[in-house]
Parts: C-alpha cells; structure tokens; sequence
C-alpha cells in the first residue's frame, strides 16, 4: 500500500458513495464467516464468527455468550429450516476471558460441513490487529439481531432460523470516544472499539432489502470487519480484515462497544497451547500480552 493512499481520508459525502455502491458485496461476503448462537437456558441468541486455525473450527464470540455448561445448553443455529431427526450443533471444548469479554467455541468440522454447506470458515490471514481501527476505513458489523429472527415450530427443527444481517459504519477516532459507557468496564484504549450504530442503513443479506434498526441484541460476540478500501486502488471484498468483536452498546448514545481481536487471539494462545507458537509467528504483537491463566 502506497503512503499516499494509507493516508487518505474520505468524506463523508465519499463513504456514503462507496457504501452504497460496494455495501451489498461486502455484507454479503463476511456474512458467510457468520453464525448464530442460542443459548436454550436464558432463551437468548448472539453471533460469532467461525475461524479455522489448522483445520480445526472455532467461533469467535464474546465470553457472556458462552455459559459454563456450553456444550449441554448452546446450540448453533442453522440459517435454513432443518429437520428436528437431523439433529443440532453444540459446542465441544470452549474458553472465555471474561475480562475482556472474548471467548471462543470449537466445533467438529465434520459436524460444521454437514450443517453449514454454505459457510466458511475465516483464516488467519483475515485477521488483523489494528488496534482502535482506523476511522478512515469503512468498517461492517455483522451479526443476528432479534428483531430479525425467525421463529421455527420446534417439532419441525430448531426453535429459531437465523438471519444474520450487517451495516457499514466507521470506527469512532479516540478524541471521539465517549466520556462513560451505559454498562461493563472502564473504557480502555488498548482494549476498546467503538463504532457507530445506524438507525438505517442496513442490509438484509439474505434479499438485499433495506432495514431499520430499533435494537442491536442479537449482534453481541459479531464480528468488526475493516474494508480494507483505499482511494485509486483495486479492491475486492476478500480484503476486509476481522479486526474486533462486538460486545455491548448504549442505546442512549447509540454506540456499539468492540473488544480489539489481540485480546481472542491471545485467549486461543493461552488456553490451547499447541497453537501457542503458530499464533506467536503469525502474530508478533502477542508476544507483548500476559498468558492468560
């Protein structure tokens, strides 16, 4: 990437262009990496987004979403109607740091092939840490907001069908960032990612129609995708990058709260020590993170 185009910074009049004319490629492309989770005790649903590390599948997600009986209570919900006789997708082994609200799920590729035909899972050359993000890219949410699911007769399959949805927003600059958040910890720069939530905007990924948002619960444990787009060079919607995943937001400023990927990426180094050096060489920043105990 050239200094010039590292550096450049587009209007707002130029975002809202190139939203509307690359938003529906790029919502639909990370969509594929996205899941939703229903947790069948507390009847609530979350997202994730599936990442294969040498050919074993992890979902990425917050740590609130994964209860300490994962694999009895969650289910991954399909985004077709399923026969109930064909069975559901729990989780196998799962970790949190819930200081940083990441966590992460693992599930059988077996399992993920046979009910997921349509997805893929994202590499880890498509992730990146960018710290806060830059506010000079264009950045997607994605994820299951409620408002949007689907109920499913449970004598027929699982008791919801998914529709995973996404909108095109920028990362707020740090001098932007609000003085307190509605709920969870104190705000940290080496941590947080805050991006603005739209009222409209939105992409139904599977029609394409427009939508307003009214809440986003459903979204949490989402992936933050950066665009990747800079001015005057050829782009494509396999350049976005999963930098941050969503964790919470104040509906009252309408802010959507990210923790920075390091902080997953350093969960899985912790607690699965036969990636431990795989993800030290593929990501040097982590050498400068404590283990997690």
């Amino acid at each position: 990437m050239s200094q010039s185009a590292s550096t450049k910074q587009f209007t707002d009049e130029e975002k809202l262009k190139i939203s509307a004319v690359t938003g529906q490629g790029l919502h639909q492309h990370v969509y594929e990496f996205t899941v939703c989770i229903f947790d069948e005790v507390k009847k609530e649903l979350s997202s994730g987004t599936l990442v294969n590390i040498k050919d074993r599948i992890f979902i990425a997600t917050a740590a609130h979403n994964i209860p300490s009986r994962a694999s009895e209570t969650l289910q991954i919900l399909p985004d077709q109607p399923r026969p109930k006789h064909l069975g559901t997708l729990r989780p196998g082994w799962s970790g949190t740091d819930r200081t940083q609200d990441v966590g992460f799920i693992e599930i059988d590729p077996a399992a993920f092939a046979v009910y997921f035909p349509g997805k893929q899972c994202c590499s880890l050359g498509r992730i990146s840490i960018m710290g806060i993000g830059d506010p000079a890219q264009l950045m997607v949410l994605v994820g299951t907001p409620v408002q949007f699911v689907e109920s499913n007769p449970t004598d027929v399959g699982p008791p919801f069908v998914a529709n995973q949805i996404a909108f095109t927003s920028t990362v707020l600059n740090q001098t932007q960032w609000p003085s307190n958040f509605k709920g969870g910890r104190a705000i940290d720069p080496a941590v947080d990612v805050f991006l603005d939530y739209p009222a409209a905007g939105i992409t139904k990924l599977d029609t394409g129609e427009p939508l307003q948002l009214t809440t986003p619960h459903g979204f949490s444990g989402g992936g933050m995708w950066s665009s990747q787009m800079t001015s005057g060079e050829f782009w494509s919607p396999d350049m976005s990058q999963l930098f941050a995943i969503d964790n919470s937001w104040d509906d009252i400023q309408r802010i959507v709260r990210g923790t920075q990927i390091i902080h997953w990426l350093n969960l899985l180094r912790s607690k699965l020590p036969e990636f431990k050096e795989h993800l030290e060489r593929t990501f040097p920043e982590l050498n400068s993170q404590p283990l997690i105990e």
